[in-house]
């Protein structure tokens, strides 16, 4: 089978079975106890999982699961960008898709920090260029100027110190 397409974690469960696969990978699998677990899949499961990594790959809504998917969206004006908010009584956490490339002008607000899910975005901090692709981890300090350029295909899971920096989209 080749697994070269696979780009998202996926953590799947059937028959009680779980697996977890992640990173791309290249014709063959790396992680041995990886390739075991694989192994052992029913064909009903490795069907099921291609059906899912196809739909994946095709449609924008499984770029998160459903449970974040139910969240609000944000109201965050840039175009292309989808965006769904976990709101705390001290926080916020933002799920973001960008469908396009944008352009974000220097601005500051509270801390922040951010996981690259898929994509590429160049952060603009204090004047340093700093460019974050799959896997990556950004902080931004509270009250530090940035700015970015963001990539269709960014995909992220981001922090905000502010209980308030985003609203929920009417």
């Amino acid at each position: 089978m080749r697994l070269d397409f696979f780009s998202y974690i996926y953590y799947l469960k059937t028959h009680n079975f779980s697996v977890i696969i992640s990173n791309k990978f290249d014709d063959k699998i790396e992680n041995l106890s990886l390739r075991i677990e694989i192994l052992f899949l029913s064909s009903f499961f490795i069907n099921t999982f291609k059906l899912l990594i196809t739909s994946h790959m095709i449609n924008m809504k499984d770029q998160f699961p459903e449970v974040v998917r139910q969240l609000p969206k944000a109201d965050i004006p840039i175009p292309g960008l989808t965006a769904y908010l976990s709101q705390d009584e001290t926080h916020q956490i933002v799920f973001m898709y960008f469908s396009r490339d944008a352009v974000v002008s220097p601005h500051s607000h509270d801390a922040q920090w951010g996981v690259v899910l898929e994509g590429k975005i160049e952060l603009n901090l204090e004047g340093k260029k700093q460019t974050y692709t799959k896997g990556d981890r950004f902080y931004i300090l509270k009250g530090e100027t940035h700015s970015a350029k963001i990539y269709a295909g960014y995909t992220s899971m981001e922090f905000f110190a502010d209980k308030d920096r985003y609203k929920i989209k009417e």
